[in-house]
């Protein structure tokens, strides 16, 4: 990969519930769908492998029957056909499920579509994932625990300068993966101090050498200012800093975002250091699904 490709993508949720989304009717006077979620993040997996599958429901609550057509998908994901050709009476619903295969690296996208709901209604489910073919350089980059949570070595990423033990910032309830997030929250001591999550390792290479890293955080009242982002570091044997990159996160309220960069080094280094960073007055982000590739 010798081109420098920077994707960011921002999902909203659109209802606090399975973040639904109603497909407008005609009459527009109530959703007569409801299609629910109305996007499916399948985080980090190896190339030429397949996720676990995530369900999407379709609720017909309209008056009349509704008749789905053939679903198609776009990009690198897999459907099953539970909910082709099926008709729906009122209050019915149909599950089908949506899995991610990727075959190329990087982050990818796609797209259900599901025919029979009426113009304009909305009849889409926004698909994203992340596929490498190397080695993750992160240790536990879901942050998942090793031997839970009352030991306090068990995972190998460490915070500055809060003074709590990272699995006190651990949220299980909240997370991307199958696993937990680290939650980050604002507040005014933190104006004019980041906060980090960061991890480091032995990664040495020559100049021109390529890496993919990448993050996925969801934002709860984050305001403008300061500082939320992802950050790969790369350090020669005297700790020289030969190169940096932060990738930054939309502020606001919004649901998982994946940020993604292939970023390559333009001299030889010995370490890496990754560092997520929050640095905001107030509001809460979540973290999840960390990635740091060496590309071929």
């Amino acid at each position: 990969m010798k081109s420098k490709t920077i994707i960011t993508f921002t999902i909203l949720a659109i209802l606090c519930a399975g973040f639904a989304r109603p497909a407008q009717a005609a009459a527009a006077s109530a959703p007569a769908v409801y299609i629910t979620p109305v996007v499916l993040n399948f985080g980090n997996i190896k190339a030429n492998s397949i996720s676990p599958s995530q369900a999407v429901k379709v609720i017909n609550t309209g008056d009349t029957d509704l008749t789905l057509g053939v679903m198609t998908v776009t990009g690198q994901f897999v459907i099953n056909n539970k909910c082709n050709n099926v008709t729906l009476k009122t209050l019915e619903a149909c599950t089908f499920l949506v899995a991610f295969k990727p075959v190329t690296t990087g982050i990818q996208i796609g797209t259900v579509s599901i025919p029979g709901i009426p113009s304009p209604s909305s009849n889409t489910v926004d698909l994203y994932g992340t596929s490498y073919t190397t080695a993750q350089l992160l240790r536990r980059a879901n942050f998942e625990p090793a031997a839970g949570p009352s030991v306090p070595s068990y995972i190998p990423w460490d915070t500055a300068p809060i003074s709590v033990p990272l699995f006190a910032i651990l949220d299980c309830s909240v997370s991307l993966s199958d696993k937990c997030s680290v939650r980050l929250r604002g507040s005014p001591r933190w104006k004019n101090t980041e906060q980090s999550i960061y991890q480091w390792g032995g990664s040495h290479g020559p100049a021109g050498t390529q890496y993919y890293f990448g993050l996925s955080s969801k934002a709860q009242g984050v305001p403008a200012g300061g500082k939320y982002l992802v950050q790969i570091a790369f350090y020669d044997l005297n700790s020289k800093q030969v190169f940096v990159k932060d990738l930054p996160f939309e502020n606001d309220d919004h649901d998982f975002e994946i940020q993604g960069d292939v970023v390559t080094v333009p001299a030889s280094f010995s370490y890496f250091v990754y560092r997520i960073i929050f640095q905001k007055e107030s509001g809460v982000a979540w973290f999840d699904n960390a990635v740091l590739i060496r590309l071929p």
